[in-house]
């Protein structure tokens, strides 16, 4: 899934000799966490969030009217204590992609550049966690059931086949490999009706190969670990 599908386009940015009272007053007017900073041709050169203006702020409030600190904040420019040449990804990479640096790096946030790296938006936590309610279908109403299968070929194919044969449609596939070799995969899927759905819930877990099965919030253990 690419980043240009789910990254906020609508970017808030400052340039870097924006005051911090300035910066903290987008990021609570606006709701956000993060504000990108850039040139005035639009190229990233830094990222200021919340958490830096409150950690700059302590210092300064000691024995400090809060007037006092009001003026400092309104002294002091973004680029004074923002995260210089941030990590940032182009837009035509995938979310994926996206996630995974992420999690290398330790950052919560990735500015999002085009070709000339000029900012075109920006890919935050909250929207990898989107993406992964949408890939996962776990807002449809389908049963979701969760297999595990020696990971060679055919395997998942007689599922999807019974489920074609059942004439059930299925929402979401995801699969991966496990730590001892065999594959994980679970699968969202709809019935024509409940007793199709039933049906087939029945015949799977009967099989030995279903972990757990579930239809909306309710989740039912069919089998342990090991299996």
């Amino acid at each position: 899934m690419l980043i240009k599908q789910w990254m906020t386009h609508e970017v808030v940015s400052v340039l870097p000799d924006t005051s911090l009272l300035k910066c903290k007053s987008l990021l609570r007017d606006m709701n956000i966490s993060h504000l990108p900073v850039v040139d005035k041709q639009g190229h990233v050169v830094g990222l200021l969030c919340d958490d830096d203006i409150k950690e700059f702020s302590p210092q300064h409030t000691t024995g400090l009217e809060v007037l006092e600190l009001l003026d400092i904040l309104a002294e002091t420019p973004a680029k004074q204590i923002m995260v210089v040449a941030p990590h940032t990804i182009h837009i035509d990479e995938t979310v994926e992609n996206a996630a995974i640096l992420m999690d290398e790096k330790r950052v919560n946030c990735l500015p999002v550049v085009d070709g000339n790296d000029k900012l075109v938006g920006i890919v935050t936590e909250s929207d990898i966690f989107k993406t992964f309610i949408s890939i996962t279908g776990s807002r449809t109403e389908s049963v979701q059931m969760a297999f595990v299968l020696e990971n060679k070929p055919g395997t998942l194919r007689a599922i999807l086949d019974r489920l074609k044969e059942a004439k059930a449609r299925v929402v979401t596939v995801l699969s991966n490999i496990r730590d001892d070799g065999r594959r994980g995969v679970t699968l969202r899927f709809r019935g024509e009706e409940r007793a199709v759905e039933d049906e087939l819930i029945k015949e799977f877990c009967a099989q030995g190969t279903v972990q757990y099965w579930g239809r909306g919030h309710e989740i039912h253990i069919v089998g342990d670990n090991n299996i």
